[in-house]
């Protein structure tokens, strides 16, 4: 693991220039699922059913991911909420 170096991240248009932070143990998630285009319901609700979410945010993510799962511009929504809960 990298502690504290410096790198240099290419974003969207421009350039940023900061420390890098350890990254997390645990297994890498593919971050596409958190986008209408690389969403797969099942994966994304195997991330939600084994993380650290509170019995009553699971039910609500999967209620929230069950609605919307066919309206790309609602889903798409849930999806960056649900990326940030999580912790992605």
């Amino acid at each position: 693991m990298v502690i504290g170096v410096v790198a240099v991240f290419a974003t969207v248009g421009y350039l940023t220039v900061g420390k890098v932070d350890p990254v997390p143990e645990g297994p890498r998630v593919d971050i596409a699922l958190f986008t209408v285009e690389g969403f797969d319901y099942d994966k994304v609700v195997i991330l939600v059913e084994t993380s650290s979410l509170t019995n009553e945010q699971k039910a609500g993510s999967r209620m929230a991911l069950d609605v919307t799962r066919d309206s790309p511009d609602v889903l798409e929504l849930v999806l960056q909420n649900l990326k940030s809960d999580l912790g992605y």
